[in-house]
């Protein structure tokens, strides 16, 4: 196997256990917790809306490393659309990404009030803590670190590298500003809606953006920004 076989493999197997360790897990949840299946809306059950909302977390991040990966070891994408590639990915990117979050609050207004004895007043309450720290990441994404970056295209532009990470706005205090944050905002629909369905969906949501940062972003800031190679 060639090295750059190696790196668009690397952490991989780490990535499917874990997964597979989730998905076991909300199988054993829904089996012990049959309410996260109650409702309906639109005239789709809550089991359809769960199902599909974690069965686009697994094809977004399927994609995700795939693309970004073999763009930056085979510069494949740019291959097959030239100065399109960047565009292109992005077509099914931001979709997908965007699907995740309306999906998990299509489950919560679904499965409304499964979950028993959450309190949506201190729900609300929390939410709008929670937006606070949201909304100043949205704004340092937008002003500092831009759209296209936070999308990926330092995996298509060599030059990106060159200009370092960004460390202003709420770069300032973690690198992780939009995984810590704006991931917290997945949590939403349980506390507003006092749905279980949202609450198990929103935390393999969460725990999955976590665990690609581990296994695909980590490692490809090291190479990018850092000129680190973690597998000889």
């Amino acid at each position: 196997m060639s090295n750059s076989l190696k790196l668009v493999f690397e952490r991989q197997f780490i990535y499917y256990l874990v997964l597979l360790v989730l998905l076991l897990s909300i199988n054993f949840v829904v089996d012990v917790t049959p309410s996260i299946y109650d409702g309906s809306f639109l005239g789709v059950s809550s089991k359809s809306w769960f199902i599909l909302s974690i069965i686009t977390v697994v094809i977004h991040q399927f994609y995700s490393w795939f693309f970004l990966r073999t763009e930056l070891h085979y510069r494949l994408m740019t291959k097959w659309f030239g100065q399109r590639a960047f565009y292109v990915w992005k077509l099914f990117f931001v979709p997908l990404l965007v699907l995740r979050f309306v999906l998990v609050f299509i489950v919560g207004i679904s499965n409304m009030g499964s979950f028993a004895g959450l309190d949506t007043t201190l729900g609300w309450i929390t939410t709008l803590i929670l937006v606070i720290p949201a909304s100043h990441t949205l704004y340092s994404l937008y002003k500092y670190l831009t759209l296209d970056r936070a999308f990926g295209l330092d995996h298509f532009n060599p030059e990106i590298g060159k200009q370092g990470l960004v460390r202003d706005g709420m770069y300032k205090y973690t690198s992780n500003a939009i995984y810590i944050f704006i991931g917290l905002t997945l949590f939403i629909p349980t506390l507003i809606f006092a749905s279980y369905g949202a609450f198990i969906s929103g935390i393999f949501n969460y725990l999955s953006l976590w665990l690609i940062y581990f296994t695909l972003e980590l490692p490809d800031i090291k190479r990018i920004y850092f000129n680190k190679v973690t597998i000889q």
